[in-house]
């Protein structure tokens, strides 16, 4: 769904990875550690941003212009709260 909606607004996708005991995995498969052969993107990550158990990571892709990288990660950011359980118990 995230990759569907960057692709609505011209990028080339979204990936959305979470963070679970201590690696990063894809949400449809949360045994599989999606970094396994990429030790440095998971140091990275995890140095950079410091995740927390079930913290989500999204990241926006595009081959020529790096705002619509960030425009496709902030719109899948925004469809996943606003299709999370606990954002619509709220209203």
């Amino acid at each position: 769904m995230n990759r569907l909606t960057a692709i609505k607004i011209g990028a080339k996708g979204a990936t959305t990875l979470l963070f679970k005991d201590t690696k990063f995995v894809m949400p449809f498969n949360a045994n599989y550690d999606s970094l396994q052969n990429e030790s440095y993107i998971s140091n990275l990550l995890t140095r950079r941003l410091n995740p927390e158990e079930g913290d989500a990571i999204i990241i926006g892709s595009d081959d020529t212009h790096k705002k619509r990288s960030e425009l496709a990660a902030k719109s899948a950011a925004l469809l996943t709260i606003m299709n999370h359980e606990k954002y619509n118990d709220r209203f």
